[in-house]
């Protein structure tokens, strides 16, 4: 780890109510987002990273290397690709398809 500059520029602003409730409850980045209590001045791609790994946890998928192996993560994994699978499946008449048009594949 290195220590912090002074004039580094942040990539978000936030209030430290909000930011306590998104670090203190698995599920307050999910709430932090919905609620749209903070301002990404740059680097959109660390948010969505760091908003993914939020996410994976407060499924209870957690990425460390001793629970990796865990029952619990890989049922949640088979049911991320299943869905996937039905969502953008390869038969592109597929109900999902038909239900939602903006959903078929892009040629």
């Amino acid at each position: 780890m290195s220590p912090a500059t002074t004039n580094a520029k942040p990539d978000a602003e936030i209030y430290s109510q909000p930011l306590h409730y998104c670090l203190t409850r698995t599920w307050g980045m999910g709430t932090l987002t919905n609620s749209a209590r903070f301002t990404l001045l740059r680097d959109e791609r660390n948010w969505r990273a760091h908003k993914a790994l939020f996410a994976l946890n407060n499924a209870g998928v957690y990425l460390r290397s001793r629970y990796l192996l865990r029952r619990q993560n890989w049922a949640y994994l088979k049911d991320r690709l299943n869905g996937m699978i039905l969502l953008y499946g390869a038969d592109a008449g597929s109900r999902t398809a038909k239900a939602v048009p903006n959903l078929r594949r892009r040629a």
